[in-house]
């Protein structure tokens, strides 16, 4: 059996994984021309993390991951004039 999933955001990649460890073959189609390059989520909730360990996916979130122990974040809140730094 062969399913459309439209969007390869999180949710559809995810269940693309999900049905493929099911035997079956997904197809994932994407109206964004290139992979975007800013955006990403700089952490994983407690449920994004219980999926990816069902998904057999840790190994492979752990191997990208970037510790943020001597990073600053920085953001812009709406009207602002300067950023807000955060120290980690």
């Amino acid at each position: 059996m062969r399913i459309l999933i439209v969007g390869a955001g999180p949710a559809g990649l995810a269940l693309a994984a999900a049905l493929r460890a099911h035997g079956m073959t997904a197809v994932v189609v994407e109206r964004a021309e290139q992979n975007r390059a800013a955006g990403y989520a700089i952490g994983v909730h407690v449920n994004g993390w219980n999926a990816a360990e069902r998904l057999g996916l840790l190994d492979a979130f752990r191997a990208r991951a970037v510790s943020l122990a001597r990073r600053n974040i920085a953001a812009r809140r709406a009207g602002a004039s300067s950023p807000i730094v955060i120290m980690l």
